[in-house]
């Protein structure tokens, strides 16, 4: 049980929801659990959250601010947009297998759970989206995107790929394989501007 007095509340109980679901996973955390390892009375919980899905989004919503602040460092390195979006959603397929909290809601008995998560949360797919952008914007001398390309349904193709991908991870792929494959994925002519020459 955690007894970290110098978290908010609010911090408190999503510390101890991603400890829940790794130790229950997502269908058996339960709101008594969470409260139980956050050292709250239920009480106290309901004060901030009304719901365990509610929960779940608010959570989900901190873990993506984070993973997102990462994905922009790792993926900004990359200089064209290409390699920016290869690396990115490579990036997030194996974060999301290496982080145990997060693969816990593409667990198989998760998903229906999980699904529910974007439909019910105002940031989550406008954050993505935000992260994509500033992705989207090449260095210097790098190409971008073609002048014609539709950013959010780039984006929301991009999301679906990352969702598929950790959702069915067989054959299992990750460095230079996986990297190799979403490339292979990525349209050969139409997505990104030719003016120069892409590169890493």
């Amino acid at each position: 049980m955690s007894q970290d007095s110098d978290a908010s509340p609010v911090e408190r109980i999503l510390d101890a929801a991603g400890r829940v679901i790794v130790a229950q996973g997502v269908v058996k955390a339960r709101v008594g659990h969470i409260a139980d390892e956050a050292g709250l009375g239920r009480a106290t919980l309901y004060r901030y959250f009304g719901t365990r899905e509610d929960v779940f989004v608010a959570y989900a919503e901190r873990e993506m601010d984070r993973f997102l602040a990462e994905l922009l460092v790792v993926a900004g390195r990359k200089r064209s947009v290409r390699a920016r979006v290869i690396e990115a959603v490579a990036f997030a397929v194996e974060g999301i297998a290496t982080r145990p909290p997060m693969a816990a809601f593409f667990a198989p008995d998760a998903l229906a759970i999980a699904a529910l998560i974007p439909a019910r949360s105002t940031r989550l797919l406008p954050h993505a989206l935000e992260a994509l952008r500033a992705l989207l914007t090449p260095a210097d001398g790098c190409a971008g995107l073609a002048e014609d390309t539709n950013v959010a349904a780039l984006g929301e193709w991009l999301v679906r790929m990352v969702l598929s991908l950790a959702m069915l991870p067989y054959p299992p792929r990750q460095g230079a394989p996986l990297r190799a494959f979403i490339g292979a994925l990525l349209p050969a002519e139409g997505l990104f501007a030719a003016s120069a020459p892409a590169r890493d």
